[in-house]
């Protein structure tokens, strides 16, 4: 079978296959097979990976303000003297 590719695609599947130690065919090959494999983690993945993207998302902002709030605290800890007191 004689197969045409975009030269700058054929270049990637030669370097893919290349670090995963295969020819250009197995490596179509096995892209190929894969593709047509049933979804292993179900249909739901999208929304559960879409949910805790969200999640880490809203944990990080909590972080964040509260280094901000523990830096301002800790700013006015230490701008207090035994004079300002």
């Amino acid at each position: 079978m004689k197969l045409r590719l975009p030269l700058d695609l054929k270049q990637q599947i030669e370097e893919v296959a290349k670090a995963n130690n295969r020819s250009m065919n197995a490596e179509i090959v096995a892209r190929l097979q894969a593709s047509l494999q049933p979804e292993v983690l179900g249909p739901k993945t999208n929304e559960v990976f879409d949910a805790l993207v969200e999640r880490i998302e809203h944990l990080t902002e909590l972080l964040e303000d509260e280094r901000d709030e523990m830096g301002l605290r800790r700013r006015r800890t230490h701008d207090k003297t035994p004079d300002s007191e």
